[in-house]
């Protein structure tokens, strides 16, 4: 089952040009989402702006989601993405890391892939989390400002609608 989540965004750039409809971004990791293999169940949700991986799906997976909807995908690995297709499968794009300010331009997309890299096993390591965080996002998290809003490891899938700003943002669905 695909969860859906709706947000304001307060920069009008992504916007531009969308005669006031919503980004539409789905997000995905860890648990394929049997739904999203039927067509039907992909027509009702509607198009997609961007698919977004999260970490732990295969990278068929990954790819069909993006030509499913017809939709570009960014992505990250995470601390399953090891051995087998990884680490770079040839029908995807590189993995993200660090701020992505062009993908969508106005909405930056923060990408922290599994901080620990090929080591094995991938330990949970906290501190090697926040090094990471400072090393790719830096002085920019630190301005006030920076950054609006973080959408951070989901499992399974969620279509993110993003608003425009505005106090007559709606839902367009």
């Amino acid at each position: 089952m695909t969860r859906r989540l709706s947000m304001v965004w307060p920069d009008d750039r992504p916007f531009r040009n969308r005669d006031g409809r919503p980004l539409r971004l789905l997000a995905a990791s860890d648990e394929p989402d049997p739904a999203l293999d039927r067509e039907i169940n992909r027509t009702a949700l509607g198009p997609i702006d961007l698919v977004v991986g999260s970490g732990d799906l295969p990278p068929d997976r990954l790819a069909f989601l993006a030509d499913a909807f017809h939709a570009p995908l960014v992505f990250v690995r995470g601390n399953h993405d090891r051995g087998g297709p990884w680490p770079e499968p040839r029908h995807l794009p590189l993995a993200s890391a660090g701020f992505d300010d062009r993908t969508v331009p106005g909405l930056p997309l923060f990408a922290l892939p599994w901080p620990s890299g090929e080591r094995e096993p991938p330990l949970h390591d906290e501190g090697a989390a926040w090094r990471q965080v400072l090393r790719l996002g830096g002085r920019r998290l630190l301005r006030r400002g920076a950054v609006d809003s973080t959408i951070v490891n989901v499992t399974g899938s969620v279509l993110v609608e993003i608003l425009p700003p505005g106090p007559t943002s709606t839902s367009a669905g």
